[in-house]
C-alpha cells in the first residue's frame, strides 16, 4: 500500500509516490541499509534538496516477490492495487492528481 515518508510543514504542492521493482521493496530499493532509516533517501534527504521542500513523498509497496508465491497476481494486478491506492486513500489523491496546483508524480525502480 501507500505510506507517507515525508510531509512539509506547510502546504505541499506536488505528491511524490515512489514505487518499487520486481524483487525489490518500499523501503529495501531506496535505502543503502533497509533497517537504518537515515540512509532511505526518499524521506531523510530528498526533502532537504532545492525544489523538493514543498513536496509530501510516499512509497508505495506490494508483493515484489510474487513468483516466489504462487499467485494468480499478474503485473497489471499491482499497477491495479496502486490506482485503488491513491483512490481510497484518505490522502485525496483522486481530488489532487486532476489538479495542476497538486500535480502526481511517481518514481519507478526497474529491478533491485
Amino acid at each position: 500500500g501507500i505510506s507517507t515518508v515525508y510531509t512539509p510543514n506547510g502546504p505541499h504542492n506536488i505528491d511524490i509516490i515512489f514505487t518499487h521493482g520486481l524483487g525489490g521493496g518500499s523501503r529495501k530499493t531506496w535505502a543503502q541499509d533497509p533497517c537504518d532509516y537515515s540512509t532511505f533517501w526518499p524521506g531523510e534527504w530528498l526533502p532537504h534538496e532545492e525544489g523538493f521542500q514543498d513536496a509530501r513523498i510516499h512509497t508505495f509497496g506490494y508483493n515484489a516477490n510474487f513468483h516466489l508465491d504462487p499467485t494468480t497476481y499478474a503485473i497489471i494486478d499491482f499497477g491495479r492495487e496502486l490506482i485503488s491506492s491513491l483512490w481510497s486513500s484518505e490522502l485525496r489523491f483522486g481530488e489532487a492528481s486532476f489538479h495542476k496546483k497538486n500535480p502526481l508524480t511517481r518514481e519507478d525502480s526497474c529491478l533491485r
